[in-house]
């Protein structure tokens, strides 16, 4: 939360942790001493420490003009939301943009701080790629078993774990839907659907296939859900396949594929409302794609 504008005490403002390794450019602090104060913006000082997050090279000058009071904003958080604030401040400026080595170390100081940010949490924040930032977490030595997103769910890293509280979910409140459960514990529907399907079995129950919503083998025979990261890690220990060049990038474009899975409930919630409709069409011609594909394989395997 940040306070109306307020006149504080130069001597009485220290600079917290800086955004720029390097510290203040002397060239820009000089550029600011031609221009008035009226003309700049407040400084924008966190309450706890009343250090500047934001006007670094603005305090510095009015120390250099030799003034008294600057005019400034207070931002009432804790410490390293007064860093985000600052990061994210810096990044939109067009007069003196971030370089590339204080975008990574400020990653380093989320992951340090906020380790059970999610690595796109962070990535969007920093502006680091999200790979980058997985990287980094490494190094760092990271174990932390969870990791809360930008839409503030936490959600368990370990797929095991995960598929736990999919099963004790669906214990539970066997009346969810897919989609409901998916979301509850940020997993895909594919997923709860595999882990359905081994709880029927387990109750002797048959398990229900998925011809309802299209999908069928030769002669309409309905296919038994399966999961998707066993299937692709048997066709990447075909030599057949990792040995020609055609094979490795089929193998790229399914290993997408996968990933992609996993992720689907968590995109949809945040696409624009103006796009459900085109994405929609889009996905399900590739969807029809992939089934034409499916039905001349099990042609050419039957014939």
């Amino acid at each position: 939360m940040i306070d109306p504008v307020v006149r504080l005490r130069v001597d009485a403002l220290s600079c917290g942790r800086p955004v720029r390794i390097g510290g203040e450019n002397p060239a820009h602090v000089h550029r600011l001493l031609r221009v008035s104060e009226q003309e700049l913006p407040p400084v924008v000082v966190h309450r706890g420490t009343m250090s500047v997050v934001d006007g670094r090279h603005r305090l510095h000058a009015a120390r250099l003009r030799g003034a008294s009071h600057i005019t400034a904003k207070v931002l009432d958080c804790d410490e390293v939301d007064a860093f985000v604030f600052a990061l994210l401040a810096n990044r939109s400026s067009t007069t003196l943009p971030l370089a590339r080595a204080d975008l990574r170390a400020a990653a380093e100081h989320l992951l340090r701080h906020r380790p059970q940010w999610s690595d796109r949490r962070v990535a969007a924040i920093t502006g680091v790629a999200t790979r980058t930032i997985a990287r980094l977490r490494t190094l760092l030595g990271d174990q932390s078993g969870a990791r809360v997103g930008r839409d503030g769910r936490t959600r368990p890293t370990d797929s095991v774990r995960r598929r736990e509280l999919v099963r004790e979910l669906l214990l539970d409140q066997p009346h969810l839907s897919l989609r409901e459960v998916a979301r509850s514990t940020g997993v895909s529907p594919e997923t709860v659907r595999a882990v359905r399907a081994g709880l029927r079995s387990e109750q002797g129950l048959p398990v229900v296939s998925r011809a309802r919503t299209g999908t069928a083998g030769p002669a309409g025979r309905a296919i038994e859900p399966m999961d998707c990261a066993d299937l692709l890690g048997r066709l990447r220990n075909d030599p057949a396949l990792r040995s020609s060049q055609r094979g490795r990038a089929l193998l790229r474009l399914l290993h997408l594929q996968v990933e992609l899975r996993a992720s689907w409930a968590e995109i949809a919630d945040h696409l624009p409302a103006h796009c459900h409709d085109s994405l929609a069409a889009f996905a399900r011609q590739n969807a029809m794609s992939w089934r034409g594909l499916a039905e001349v394989l099990e042609r050419e395997h039957a014939s």
